[in-house]
């Protein structure tokens, strides 16, 4: 595996751009999925060493990309994140 693979899924380009040039500038090779199906299809095709995604998406959301990727390598690191609140506390 090699570990400088990362696999970004968002379906906002703005976000894919910016995580992709921070990561590039760190010597990562980032490759970026505009939705989860894509992520899985990408998956399939390369092996990663990380897969950072979104949560919420259309297709396939961030815990389906999580399933897949987990089950094709198990040892792969995934990183989900979300700029939607999941509980509310007051």
């Amino acid at each position: 595996m090699c570990k400088k693979y990362i696999l970004l899924v968002d379906e906002k380009e703005s976000i894919l751009v910016s995580i992709s040039w921070a990561l590039e500038k760190n010597n990562f090779i980032a490759t970026a999925a505009a939705d989860g199906q894509k992520a899985i299809e990408e998956l399939r095709a390369r092996e990663y060493g990380l897969v950072i995604t979104d949560l919420f998406m259309p297709r396939v959301d961030g815990i389906g990309v999580l399933t897949q990727a987990k089950r094709l390598y198990p040892n792969i690191g995934v990183i989900i994140l979300t700029r939607y609140p999941l509980y509310q506390t007051e």
